[in-house]
This record gives structure tokens, sequence and C-alpha cells, in this order.
């Protein structure tokens, strides 16, 4: 089952958008560069992330970062209709320096496989996330003087909004903590070459750093080895391409990354108990009875 890359144009200085969708039965799965936050209006449905399905009821509100494939869809005859924001990693980075930017956009460095994209219209998270996303909308359409700088404050209290809700579940690790730019400098250099070999002390050479002091400074900084988050990187990958592609399973193989295929598989299996044909048409068949259910 293919997927497709959702783009929209953004302004470099102010790279955000609020506007109101109706998702539509024959809406495709999608990712997209930008960060996410949804929140139902009204209508139910279901909301599919990767292999999750939640039910959409009124005052939801949903979260998808840069990375997860997902769609709504409305049941049956029900108009379901939301308000979505819309923006760029950028946004806050170019307003300052500080680390507070970090912690609050930590709440969309999740692991996908665990991460409940939903929250609840009955908590308190989610009735204050409704009416900041309602007065976002309106401002966001007035087009009036400090436009900019009201809807800068109102995104700082939706991302602070959510790191509340999360933080207090223990779905998001380090909340407090701004990551060393070092690393996450690394993190994106692994993400860009992913498909070929990665040595550390490429990795580490690349950020300025001696190989022991990236591999001492990237373990207290991930709670992870470099091995162990370069792994969890190529698996995240390959089930993207899994599920969002038709490729064959050595091409796949090949573009997360991994020596060989037995390594691959036995890996794969590991994680997830099931091998990875079995794991794309046991998510095509699942998608396809909830897109018609």
């Amino acid at each position: 089952m293919a997927s497709f890359n959702w783009e929209f144009d953004f302004d470099k200085s102010f790279p955000l958008h609020v506007f109101s969708y109706s998702p539509k039965i024959e809406d495709e799965l999608h990712w997209h560069d930008y960060y996410e936050i949804g929140v139902c209006l009204h209508g139910s449905g279901k909301y599919h992330c990767l292999d999750k399905t939640f039910p959409i009821e009124k005052g939801d509100v949903f979260v998808a970062n840069n990375f997860e494939n997902h769609v709504a869809h409305p049941s049956g005859k029900s108009n379901l209709s939301f308000i979505f924001l819309i923006f760029l990693h950028d946004l806050l980075q170019a307003q300052t320096t500080s680390g507070v930017e970090k912690t609050l956009l930590s709440v969309f460095n999740y692991d996908p496989r665990y991460f409940q994209n939903r929250i609840l219209s009955k908590t308190e998270g989610a009735t204050k996330l409704v009416q900041l996303m309602k007065e976002m909308l309106h401002t966001y359409n007035m087009h009036e003087e400090f436009r900019h700088v009201k809807l800068d404050l109102l995104t700082r209290k939706v991302l602070l909004e959510l790191n509340l809700h999360y933080s207090s579940g223990e779905l998001i690790q380090n909340i407090d903590h701004a990551m060393d730019s070092r690393i996450e400098e690394s993190q994106k250099f692994i993400i860009d070459n992913l498909a070929r070999k990665l040595k550390l002390a490429e990795v580490a050479q690349h950020v300025g750093l001696s190989s022991s002091y990236f591999r001492h400074l990237f373990r207290d900084e991930t709670k992870l080895s470099y091995q162990e988050y370069l792994t969890k990187v190529r698996l995240a990958h390959a089930i993207r391409l899994l599920i969002s592609t038709k490729h064959s399973i050595l091409t796949i193989i090949e573009m997360s990354g991994f020596g060989n295929a037995s390594q691959f598989y036995r890996l794969f299996k590991r994680e997830t108990t099931i091998s990875p044909a079995e794991f794309r048409q046991r998510f095509d068949q699942k998608y396809a009875k909830n897109k018609l259910g």
C-alpha cells in the first residue's frame, strides 16, 4: 500500500499554518517534514498511524511527528471536522537559541511503536488544547497587528500542554533535558546517510569529537549505545518502507543500510516477533479492513 509526502509551502521567517480540514474516506496514508497537531471538532472516525488505529471522537487531540505515516478517516456518513496546526522544526529555533525550545519540541521525539498519538477528549489536557487551537485558528485568520507574536506564544502554550500530558504518563523520555547540539547533529547525519555503512569514528569526526568522547556523550544523551541507536533507526526506517512502499524486502534491506539479509531478518523478528513479509501483510489487511469499516 503506497503513501505520499503531503507537502506545504511555508514562510521561511515563520513556518506555521493553522487551518480547518474535513478528512475524507479517500484520503491516503501520508507523511511530511513538519509537525502536526489536530483537534476533532465534529464527527467520528478512525485515525491510522503506522500499524496503530485509534477511534476519533469530538474533542480528541492527535499528534504526528515528521516521521509517521498517518491518516484520519470519517465513519460512515459522519462529517469529520478538524483544526490542524502544522509547523516546521525551525519555527521555535528561529526565534531563540535557548534550551526551552528543545524541551518543548521533545514531545515529537517519540518511539512510534509505543506512542499514544490520541489524547482523549475527556482529559484536562485535551480540553485546554481544543480551546487553544480554536484561538490559534481565529488569530491566524485575522491578519492583525502582532499576529506572528500571538501565534508564537499560542504555539508554545500548545506544546507546553502536550508535554505536561505526555510526561505524566512517562511516554516521553528526557522531557526536561535539552540534548547536546552535537548529538542532535550526529543523529541528523545518521538519518541522512542511513543507506550506507556508518562507522562511529566517521560520525564522531563529522561533529568534531574524538571517537572515545563521542561514544560516551552519545550514550549519556540518548541512553543508548551508538550501535543500539543505529540499529533502532534502521529498523524504524525499514518498517516505514514496508508499509508505505511496494519495494521488495531486499531493496528495503539495502535502503535501510543493513549489512546482510540474515542480520535484518534476525533483528526484525526479535523486535516484532514476525517476519517482514507477515508484518506487511498484516498491516495491509488491517488498514483495508479499518478503512472499509
